[in-house]
């Protein structure tokens, strides 16, 4: 019995060797021919030995290789598996907890060579390369005020002074609301009031402390400079008297480079002017003397400064004769943090003044503001180039709720807010977001550190300017 099955058994053995031997005759020559056509593979495959696509071995390996926080350098727009784009974004920490486990902070953004207007809106901070949509209307302010400036320091906001109701009389008081981590605003409340009343003013953050600079107090303009220092949440101090300003100045414009601060255009009780006042910021975050620097092509007030990459731009306003203006002044940003010569760039398409400005990583948006047919609803938008140039304006398609000037706009991590304004009869109590992606909440120094997400490292400069075409990635 036991050889009977033996035999059995080499048998079926034999038989299932011819079977094999038959099947791949028939289908796949064991010597000689040539395969043509491709195999249909599994995208997902899940067998030991199952073939693989070429871009499912690349990507394994890639992901084999690299160790979390890798960043790599490829020829495709296409995000590989398990990448992000490095591009400055600001991701979630809870999301991409392993990638923040490994990279922290480090690409957090610091006041360190940046340069704008980094207390309420900045170019360097919104890196995503977002659109403004629908604007919706949002619990209102406590007062009605124009006129009015605003600061963002450590996941809170601040509007100081302004214009009250339809009358002339400014005031002194400070409202404050608290940033929530996913950018929307907190309850707002009273903050210790200004040390006079004051509209039309200017307010700079440099390091640890806040500057009021010039203004009018209803009856006449100023060269009064208060300062109180930011305390580490975001808190202020009390407010003492700086130094003055060289001459009486309001409605002017200020921006920030990584070591001065820049006094633009504005006016007095007697003329509008073309000056151009500039103090060096010191390591403690005081500034020093006042001097004259390079004044504007032509008397200005009333108008908005951006800046993009390593240009400033002052955005239409009103001219010396009281004439509404759609000219666009600009000047380079010199590495020592001067400005060089200002020249006249592509006018707006409209005139306009009183307007408010935002900037993202590509485009700029004039929102609202003021000229001779009245307060506009109308929201104006050009593209950021990679230089820092602007492109064309064009007119976008999310006009504001109502018609609207001198209100003041911030931008946190989720959204755009105007804080009340001037609709051409009185002041307003109204606030009006959107939505947006890719800005902060603290915009403090040293670090401006968000609760929520944390900053990729930013290769876009790279990216756009290499050649041949290369995208950097980094492995989360």
């Amino acid at each position: 019995m036991k050889f009977r099955s033996l035999i059995n058994n080499v048998n079926v053995i034999n038989a299932t060797q011819a079977y094999v031997d038959t099947a791949v005759s028939t289908k796949l020559s064991i010597t000689g021919g040539t395969m043509t056509g491709s195999l249909t593979l599994a995208s997902t495959p899940t067998l030991v030995l199952e073939a693989v696509t070429k871009e499912y071995a690349d990507t394994t390996f890639l992901n084999a290789s690299n160790p979390t926080g890798t960043v790599i350098e490829i020829s495709t727009v296409t995000t590989p598996t398990n990448y992000l784009r490095a591009n400055g974004t600001q991701v979630s920490k809870t999301t991409y907890a392993n990638l923040f486990a490994v990279i922290g902070e480090t690409y957090a953004n610091t006041m360190s060579g940046i340069t704008g207007k980094p207390w309420k809106q900045q170019y360097s901070f919104n890196t995503a390369n977002s659109t403004i949509s629908a604007w919706v209307a949002n619990t209102p302010l406590p007062i009605s005020v124009s006129r009015s400036h605003v600061i963002v320091t450590n996941n809170r906001v601040y509007l100081l002074g302004g214009r009250l109701n339809n009358t002339s009389t400014s005031t002194s008081t400070i409202y404050t609301a608290p940033i929530n981590p996913n950018g929307t605003l907190g309850a707002w409340a009273a903050g210790a009031p200004l040390p006079v009343v004051i509209s039309h003013s200017q307010a700079i953050v440099t390091n640890n402390r806040i500057y009021l600079l010039g203004g009018w107090n209803g009856g006449t303009s100023l060269n009064t400079v208060y300062t109180a220092p930011i305390n580490a949440n975001g808190t202020l101090g009390a407010w003492v008297t700086g130094a003055p300003l060289p001459i009486v100045i309001y409605a002017a414009q200020t921006i920030v480079t990584n070591n001065r601060v820049y006094l633009l255009g504005g006016r007095n009780d007697v003329t509008y002017l073309s000056t151009v006042y500039t103090a060096p910021i010191n390591a403690n975050g005081t500034l020093g003397a006042w001097v004259n620097s390079t004044p504007l092509p032509g008397a200005i007030a009333y108008s908005q400064a951006i800046v993009t990459n390593n240009r400033v731009y002052l955005l239409g306003g009103v001219t010396n004769n009281g004439v509404f203006s759609s000219t666009v002044y600009t000047a380079s940003i010199n590495i020592d943090g001067t400005l060089s010569t200002w020249t006249i760039n592509a006018p707006l398409p409209v005139t306009i003044s009183h307007s408010q400005a935002i900037v993202t990583n590509n485009r700029v948006y004039l929102l609202g503001g003021y000229n001779n047919s009245g307060d506009l609803s109308a929201v104006y938008t050009a593209p950021i180039n990679a230089d820092g140039t602007l492109g064309a304006w064009v007119i976008n398609t999310s006009i504001l709720p109502t018609t609207l000037s001198a209100t003041q706009a911030i931008i946190t991590s989720s959204r755009v807010y105007l804080l009340g304004g001037y609709d051409g009869t009185i002041s307003l109590n109204t606030v009006y977001s959107t939505p947006f992606s890719g800005g902060l909440n603290n915009y403090l120094n040293p670090i401006s550190i968000n609760a929520t997400t944390f900053a990729l490292p930013d290769y876009t400069i790279m990216d756009t300017a290499s050649s041949p075409k290369s995208y950097h990635y980094i492995k989360f």
